[in-house]
């Protein structure tokens, strides 16, 4: 016996369930969403690990600074001695200790320049120069993965106002034709404040 209601109507979309296709690509974007998730998960946990990493190793800088003070000045007389030779070995341990944690140094004399690494404390104007480079490292910074976790204190070499691959500034004027020299600084920005007042 059949209903009455239901008559020899075929099933319409609004009744049927979905089909194995429409059920499929549901899995397979629940599947990619899974797996941007798992992603997310570990690039957030790889960054708490560097984070946490660079908040056990900071307290350190300044031993490592102390250090490599020390050792740049060793008396001529004391460079041969077994206690200093000892010393060294220590230092050596220890940043081999901190090189496998993932600290690795920023700052070498020679290479460019680059703001988001180096912290200039002074410019020596080179307009020979090509690009600005690292002259002297006057505190080694550190970062730990992609994650600075202090700058290097650097002397920057180099013409001034321009980074490699730019272009060279237009120094004329078209409306007059002259040719305007170039700003020249020397020391740091805030010396000329100091000596105004």
């Amino acid at each position: 016996m059949t209903d009455p209601g239901q008559g020899d109507r075929p099933e319409t979309d609004e009744t049927a369930g979905p089909t194995t296709d429409q059920l499929l690509d549901l899995l397979r974007r629940e599947r990619a969403d899974f797996r941007n998730y798992q992603r997310r998960v570990a690039q957030e946990r790889a960054a708490d690990t560097e984070r946490a990493r660079g908040q056990v190793l900071e307290p350190l800088f300044p031993l490592l600074d102390d250090l490599g003070r020390a050792f740049a000045e060793v008396p001529a007389g004391l460079k041969d001695d077994p206690w200093a030779q000892g010393i060294a070995m220590l230092r050596s341990r220890l940043e081999g200790t901190l090189a496998g944690l993932g600290l690795e140094p920023v700052g070498t004399v020679g290479e460019t320049f680059n703001p988001a690494l180096h912290d200039a404390v002074f410019h020596e104007p080179d307009p020979d120069g090509l690009d600005q480079r690292v002259a002297q490292v006057i505190r080694p910074g550190y970062r730990v993965g992609e994650r600075l976790l202090r700058p290097a204190e650097v002397v920057v070499r180099g013409p001034l106002g321009k980074r490699a691959g730019e272009p060279e500034p237009d120094q004329s004027n078209a409306s007059d034709g002259v040719r305007r020299p170039e700003p020249v600084t020397t020391g740091r920005p805030d010396d000329d404040q100091r000596a105004g007042g």
